[in-house]
């Protein structure tokens, strides 16, 4: 994942709570801020669980969700002053997770040589 749209969606996040709230209540799970997997024996939100078992979302799991709905230019629409104002929203739980997916995908290939 590309630092700058991570820490544009974190900053995001962070600065208006209200984006977070109509994103917990669209995809009725609770909001984790940091996505600290490093030492836990617990896989439940692992990337490698299915998205209808996880009990929450993450910044990054954001991100995702944002490349894949702009196809890389993420950070330059995230990074506009009103954004937050246009945000698409998924319409549930399912459209999120597989645009969240796609974007994780195309992050994984766009690593690759």
């Amino acid at each position: 994942m590309s630092p700058s749209i991570l820490n544009a969606t974190y900053k995001l996040l962070s600065q208006h709570p209200e984006v977070v709230a109509e994103l917990s209540k669209r995809l009725r799970l609770p909001y984790l801020e940091t996505n600290d997997n490093e030492g836990n024996v617990c896989f439940i939100n692992s990337e490698e669980v299915r998205p209808e078992f996880r009990q929450v979302f993450t910044s990054q799991d954001v991100a995702y969700y944002l490349v894949g709905l702009f196809d890389g230019s993420a950070a330059i629409e995230i990074s506009k002053e009103n954004f937050h104002l246009n945000i698409p929203y998924p319409q549930n739980a399912n459209a999120f997770w597989q645009k969240a997916e796609l974007g994780r995908l195309e992050n994984i290939w766009s690593i690759s040589p």
